[in-house]
């Protein structure tokens, strides 16, 4: 064994024939495109070194400190990477086919398009880790641990994938993160929730369904609908309703959703209809003539309209989270999809000083706007935005 301190020595001794160079010192080492397959460099520092485009095939990296490396295209198939720090390493197209990562930390790399085929990342770092368009095909991820700025590849399933639930996953800060809506979904339903939940939307809204048919609209965009049942009560009422939403994962999982006993008593309370009297296949019927469209409510392009009533619960005030020029651009898309004469239902949760900001800005458009409803019999003639609030 050899301990080296400077990439010169490193490639002197390996041209040499050695091959164990354990706990050496190579930070900051500048190493591209160097042959250096079957190499022992457990416990060595690496950090901030550069070996892109570095042959490292079969090499022995046992607790090595590779953190915050370049290492772009460089190949380590069948490397025992065990328990070693590649935290922030940048690793766009890096090759770990068949490696051997366990208990490696990855938090805050970029593998971006890496190819991690049949690579072992049991219990793995991976927060904070860009993964788009890396290639997990076989990899073992179970009990990887990942938060939810992970970024993972387009359709990938990371609680199958890990079979581990990451605790409390909250909302996207970035709204239009489709993946992300796509995980916080699968989330929720996996942890499991109260069947109540996907009709919560009707807290305190009986007045709702008799009040859009005496204005006698027909058709009704549920913006941001997530998995609530609200376009399918509205559906079975007789609506034309349409679903916006930017999450695939959610529209999928709410067009296959199995009514229960339970969620039936729904449909009879806001069809002031008796439960014995309801029908299932009616309901089976009705509700499948709801329009799900996935895609992003800034795309101008998607589900353009005119609606006669845009509904939308607890959607807008995120954009909030983002910029108020985003709120405002939210607030705008809606109202671009709105008929001349239309309602825009806006229900914010928590959200008071949100909706007197936005009552604010559409009295100042022009924009009729109030978070009293029966003000709109009063401007039936133009659009409308009703600014509810709850909180709880």
């Amino acid at each position: 064994m050899v301990k080296v301190n400077s990439a010169e020595e490193l490639l002197n001794f390996y041209a040499a024939g050695e091959r164990n160079f354990e706990n050496s010192d190579l930070t900051a080492a500048i190493l591209p495109g160097v042959n250096l397959r079957d190499i022992n460099l457990s416990g060595a520092i690496l950090a901030r070194a550069d070996l892109s485009g570095a042959d490292l095939s079969n090499a022995v990296l046992l607790r090595a400190n590779m953190s915050t490396a370049m290492l772009n295209k460089a190949d380590f198939s069948h490397a025992n990477l065990t328990r070693a720090d590649f935290s922030r390493a940048v690793m766009t197209k890096t090759i770990f086919v068949q490696a051997t990562m366990l208990r490696t930390n990855l938090s805050g790399t970029i593998l971006l398009q890496a190819n991690l085929e049949n690579a072992r990342l049991r219990e793995a770092n991976l927060k904070d880790a860009n993964l788009r368009g890396a290639n997990l095909e076989g990899t073992n991820l179970v009990q990887a641990q990942y938060n939810h700025k992970t970024l993972f590849p387009e359709g990938f399933d990371p609680i199958k994938a890990t079979k581990t639930l990451m605790p409390d996953y909250p909302i996207p800060t970035n709204v239009n993160d489709a993946e992300g809506w796509n995980y916080f979904w699968k989330y929720l339903i996996t942890k499991g929730y109260q069947y109540d939940f996907l009709c919560h939307i009707f807290d305190d809204s009986d007045w709702l369904i008799p009040f859009l048919q005496k204005l006698e609209y027909k058709t009704v965009l549920c913006a941001g609908n997530g998995i609530s049942l609200e376009a399918y009560i509205l559906a079975y009422i007789g609506f034309d309703v349409t679903v916006l939403d930017v999450s695939a994962y959610a529209n999928q999982y709410l067009a296959n959703y199995p009514l229960s006993y339970q969620e039936l008593n729904w449909f009879a309370y806001f069809s002031d209809n008796n439960l014995d009297n309801i029908s299932t296949a009616e309901i089976s019927n009705k509700v499948k003539t709801v329009k799900f469209i996935t895609g992003s409510i800034f795309d101008s392009e998607i589900c353009p309209g005119l609606f006669d009533v845009i509904i939308t619960r607890s959607t807008v005030q995120l954009f909030n989270l983002m910029s108020e020029d985003k709120l405002i651009e939210a607030m705008q898309s809606l109202l671009n999809r709105l008929s001349p004469t239309g309602l825009l239902i806006n229900h914010g949760h928590n959200a008071y000083k949100i909706n007197e900001f936005l009552q604010n800005w559409l009295l100042n458009q022009g924009i009729c706007a109030s978070t009293k409803i029966d003000d709109k019999l009063e401007n039936t003639n133009q659009k409308f935005v009703y600014l509810r609030g709850t909180s709880g």
